[in-house]
């Protein structure tokens, strides 16, 4: 049974007292860091703001130390959007008596606050049980909101801030914000919100310390020199690699694990919701011979390694590799896992698997369509998911990680592609636009029949992270077997020869 915390239940133990014996600093420090931003409203927005002051300074809040802050920041906390008090009400005020009325409301509150009964063994403990259970109720309530909001934005726009957020782009960076607030209070994940430059604080050396701070390591390549140099694979980022079936989106997204393992040390996490593992890890095996094999007729086919009909030489290079892949110190480590994943259920798969041991760089999600969604309303669910991977991305335990989407095109745009048609080609993906709206890098697979005889491909780069693209297409040597892909030019071919 749910049990309702007040705020009152909060604040009471970080106001002193006369009558209870408890280290009043250390439950403010408790409570500010299990709330690192102020999610309160009104008189306990700015009993909030005036803790955290203290905190500051080291000192507790005395009834006298918030009169005298409340007073000295009223022409602020009168422009407040968060402090509703004596504003709309059926009665008007002026500013002055708005003000007065104010001072007197925040002082009552504090000397009710006073009055509470504190009898618990351990105030702080307490404090953080009670913290717990408010800000969960919170988290329910906040993401009903944020669904009316994100609907109010995409149909009529509305100011948050003194910023107007309109049209879908607005709404999905609204739902990214709030989920990375939401999801980091209720998994006291601070390391989500300590991401903030601010220039009422932070001083030159502040923000310069900030700025190499941040995180922007290449984890992966992709081996097609034009891609790797205008575009490299951080941490932090969302690649998709559309296309129809059958055309290879699985197998590039090996290759982006295998380049992170072998290439720069980082483990990769493959997680296949189309396949077994043990038809990922032939992929994976085929691409490690091209790194072991003397020349490209050494090279093995992941078909041939899953039919095993492998000749003596063979076998013997797919040995070589696996011994390679599984024992040099210089790699990292590529997991594999064929999994059937509900929508709500992929950020708890990856905390198990991290919480296994398993510490990724990389993760490859194969593929969003085919996660399992309950009642009517996939597309939402689905969206979802997208804005809480592309979230962790950035965030997840702290550090983030490199995503990975291979994207099955709709029959439409399967269709147009085979036309020619550039336009439509990339409107395809898994039942939500949400996401390439929410990916860094996009492209979209190209590949005719004349193509795959001359292990030809094209790359159609629908979306990079800043700006246009620098190219719009990319002409490819694929070696699909064995998930390697290499720059080339079909110079030689002409265009109607290709099509």
């Amino acid at each position: 049974m749910a049990q309702v915390i007040t705020e009152d239940e909060l604040f009471k133990y970080v106001i002193p007292r006369e009558d209870v014996e408890m280290d009043v600093l250390g439950n403010m420090r408790a409570f500010l860091t299990d709330v690192p931003v102020n999610i309160f409203k009104d008189e306990y927005y700015i009993l909030y703001k005036v803790i955290s002051l203290g905190l500051e300074y080291k000192m507790e809040v005395t009834l006298d130390h918030l009169e005298q802050i409340v007073l000295s920041n009223l022409d602020d906390l009168l422009k407040d959007e968060k402090v509703t008090l004596y504003k709309d009400g059926e009665e008007s005020y002026t500013e002055n008596e708005r003000a007065n009325l104010i001072q007197q409301y925040v002082s009552s509150t504090y000397q009710m606050l006073e009055e509470y009964d504190i009898e618990d063994e351990s105030p702080k403990r307490a404090l953080r049980f009670n913290v717990k259970l408010y800000v969960t109720e919170w988290a329910k309530e906040e993401y009903a909101r944020g669904l009316v909001a994100q609907d109010n934005i995409v149909r009529e726009g509305k100011k948050y801030n003194g910023k107007l957020f309109k049209g879908v782009q607005d709404a999905y960076a609204y739902a990214q914000k709030k989920y990375d607030l939401i999801r980091s209070l209720v998994e006291g994940d601070v390391e989500r919100l300590s991401d903030v430059i601010d220039t009422s604080e932070d001083t030159a050396e502040d923000i310069e310390r900030k700025m190499k701070e941040d995180n922007y390591e290449i984890v992966a390549s992709t081996g097609v020199e034009e891609w790797d140099r205008h575009y490299p694979l951080s941490i932090g980022e969302l690649i998709v690699i559309q296309g129809g079936s059958g055309a290879g989106k699985s197998r590039q997204g090996v290759n982006i694990c295998h380049s992170a393992a072998t290439e720069f040390k980082k483990n990769a996490l493959i997680l296949s919701l189309e396949q077994k593992a043990s038809r990922i890890w032939p992929m994976v095996i085929a691409k490690q011979t091209t790194r072991v094999g003397e020349s490209e007729s050494e090279w093995v086919s992941d078909k041939s390694y899953i039919r095993g009909d492998l000749d003596e030489h063979q076998k013997m290079i797919v040995n070589v590799a696996v011994d390679d892949l599984l024992t040099n110190d210089e790699y990292g480590k590529i997991r594999i896992e064929g999994v059937n994943l509900r929508a709500e259920d992929v950020r708890s798969y990856l905390d198990k698997v991290w919480d296994d041991g398993f510490h990724f760089d990389v993760v490859m999600l194969d593929y969003i369509g085919i996660l399992d969604t309950s009642g009517g309303m996939r597309y939402e669910q689905l969206t979802e998911v997208v804005n809480q991977f592309k979230a962790e991305c950035k965030t997840f335990k702290g550090q983030g990680f490199l995503g990975v989407l291979p994207n099955q095109l709709t029959n439409k745009a399967e269709e147009a592609l085979a036309k020619g048609d550039y336009d439509l080609s990339g409107t395809g993906g898994s039942e939500t636009s949400y996401l390439k709206r929410g990916a860094d890098y996009v492209y979209t697979i190209e590949q005719t029949e004349e193509m795959k005889k001359v292990n030809k491909m094209r790359w159609i780069v629908e979306k990079v992270r800043l700006g246009d693209p620098v190219v719009s297409k990319l002409d490819v040597l694929a070696y699909q077997g064995q998930c390697l892909y290499t720059s080339d030019e079909l110079e030689e071919y002409e265009e109607d020869e290709l099509y």
